[in-house]
């Protein structure tokens, strides 16, 4: 039964990664792979703090537009001849502000918290939007280009981050009450715990693997821009449902968050070698997000 359920849970999953390796043995282009890791070694660390939100029963829909208005912002540091590490504390302290002014209000504000991350996404995205408009801010750095050795250095934060997550959710208090307030907010409410400092601090953890993407982007991309990070939105909440995170009940695992990014970034690979348009790949990309919160739902309502 158990094994019945796995696959039950992961059939999207197995349904992508069929028809990628199908593809492979077809004669797909060995750059694609390298292409696959530099995506996925991206949009891990999106589904990180995409997956500290859900499981604390926030479906989070601004942080794209908090990366996309953090690229901006660290591009014109840059740009004006700021060092790097100081422009890339900028870049975190910004995403630490939003994530505990985001955990605030989701504490204070007795409301559906998608309502209060759609705000903030629209709020965010203009702000940036004002700077820039429709432009992109581009610096000239040579020593923020990316390379082998950053992308082998991506891997190591990425494992280590793994680690850390799993110690994080399995071997401490905070992590008990992330699970809690996904299964069961009033209880955590009626406790008599700090509510408001639990979802801050659980907000900013989550913004911190948003700012390790913005950088991430910085870095591979030399610019900013209003619209740097609105194209993972969908697929990292997609990356997410696959992996089986659920806002719905407080579950999600790394090894889910990962799971479910592999399949994200295959199928974005997929779109392209097929050549489909992209609205019909947000259209693709809306059913797997339904698809996939049916079935994490099902198995818990039997």
């Amino acid at each position: 039964m158990k094994i019945r359920k796995i696959i039950r849970m992961n059939v999207l999953n197995i349904v992508v990664w069929a028809v990628f390796f199908i593809m492979w043995a077809a004669g797909m282009s060995n750059n694609v792979y390298w292409s696959v890791t530099r995506q996925l070694l991206t949009m891990i660390f999106m589904t990180f703090g995409l997956m500290i939100q859900m499981i604390s029963g926030v479906l989070d829909l601004s942080f794209a537009a908090e990366i996309s208005a953090s690229t901006c912002i660290g591009a014109c540091l840059l740009r004006t001849g700021m060092p790097l590490v100081p422009a890339m504390a900028v870049v975190l302290v910004f995403h630490l502000g939003l994530g505990a002014l985001k955990g605030f209000l989701v504490a204070g504000l007795r409301v559906n918290p998608v309502i209060i991350t759609l705000a903030l996404q629209i709020i965010v995205s203009n702000l940036s939007g004002l700077f820039t408009g429709d432009h992109m801010v581009i610096f000239n750095r040579k020593d923020v280009y990316a390379s082998h050795a950053f992308w082998l250095s991506l891997s190591v934060l990425s494992m280590v981050s793994s680690l850390f997550l799993c110690f994080f959710l399995k071997r401490t208090y905070y992590g008990k009450y992330l699970r809690m307030l996904g299964e069961n907010p009033a209880a955590v409410r009626e406790s008599g715990l700090n509510h408001t400092a639990i979802r801050m601090i659980i907000s900013m953890a989550a913004s911190v693997f948003y700012g390790i993407a913005a950088m991430v982007l910085l870095f591979i991309t030399s610019s900013g821009s209003s619209s740097n990070g609105s194209h993972y939105l969908y697929p990292v909440i997609a990356a997410a449902c696959m992996g089986g995170i659920s806002f719905l009940n407080g579950r999600g695992r790394v090894s889910g968050a990962w799971a479910g990014t592999v399949s994200a970034v295959m199928f974005m690979h997929i779109i392209v070698i097929l050549g489909i348009q992209s609205s019909l790949e947000a259209i693709l990309e809306g059913l797997i997000i339904i698809i996939s919160i049916l079935l994490a739902v099902h198995p818990a309502n039997n």
